[in-house]
């Protein structure tokens, strides 16, 4: 059964996702620095919807109306836009059940562990029969079942073949690893020109692979493509409670920058995102 999905739309100065399936509205990009309306407006809307969070990534010299509207940061990732302005992850819960942690002491358990495991990155290297291309819209029915395979729900509806195709044209690219010829693992980075950043995102390995270090060899491709097309910056938002993804980035470089709280719909259960970030280095 194809997943439930929220929509994606502008909404004045902004580009917003809003429904049910992550119960919120994000507020993914603003468009420009005008937010005279755009704060009453996302209010309105979750009101009229029963949204219990509305969740902002906007630039830190737009905070103060948010903050003004009872906004908070749950993270920072510094230098994110262009390297010189801060990028702000801020949260508004309308309800204060959703401010509730349930997990909140493994998340904390996780981060101590992608924390410690800091330094003990082995060198990875892609072992005879397993290789790593760019996807093409040719694999988007392939990539679809893999992640309806891989997860039982997620944010975006990476399980439709014409999602996956449609993002692809719109800044997305996606990379997979094969053995053998059959894809084993994907993830993507999300590209922004304007602010010369890209989100690395949608990392997914078939059971059987796992252990591997697929995702960082995954994560290492991405970020030297990132830097060929002159990225300055890259950024996740992974599962709290996932040791796996937390480790991985972290092992790369990445800086946590905090967590979202109660935040993302995922495996059928609104979850806590912890977001890293990273200086991306000049292509070589």
């Amino acid at each position: 059964m194809p997943w439930k999905s929220d929509t994606i739309e502008q909404m004045g100065s902004a580009l917003i996702q809003h429904g049910h399936n992550n119960d919120r509205v994000y507020l993914m990009k603003l468009l420009d620095t005008s937010t005279d309306s755009l704060i009453s407006d996302i209010n309105a809307l979750a009101a009229e919807k029963g949204y219990t969070k509305l969740f902002a990534k906007i630039p830190a010299s737009a905070a103060e109306d948010f903050i003004q509207d009872g906004f908070v940061t749950e993270a920072k990732a510094p230098g994110l836009f262009n390297l010189k302005e801060d990028c702000l992850f801020m949260g508004k819960f309308i309800s204060l059940q959703r401010k509730h942690e349930k997990q909140e002491a493994q998340y904390k358990q996780v981060l101590d562990l992608a924390r410690q495991s800091v330094g003990s990155r082995k060198d990875r290297h892609l072992k005879p029969g397993f290789a790593v291309r760019k996807c093409t819209e040719e694999d988007a029915a392939k990539m679809s079942r893999i992640y309806a395979s891989v997860y039982s729900s997620y944010p975006f509806p990476i399980d439709s073949e014409s999602f996956i195709i449609n993002t692809m044209r719109n800044n997305t690219h996606f990379y997979r690893i094969e053995h053998n010829g059959a894809i084993i693992a994907l993830a993507s980075m999300e590209v922004d020109k304007d602010s010369q950043s890209v989100e690395m995102t949608d990392f997914a390995t078939l059971e059987q692979f796992r252990g591997e270090g697929l995702a960082s060899l995954l994560l290492m491709r991405l970020e030297h493509e990132a830097s060929v097309l002159e990225m300055k910056t890259s950024f996740t938002i992974a599962r709290s409670i996932s040791p796996g993804m937390n480790i991985v980035f972290a092992n790369m470089g990445y800086a946590y920058c905090g967590r979202l709280v109660n935040n993302t719909q995922i495996s059928g259960q609104i979850e806590s995102m912890n977001v890293w970030s990273k200086e991306l280095p000049a292509a070589s």
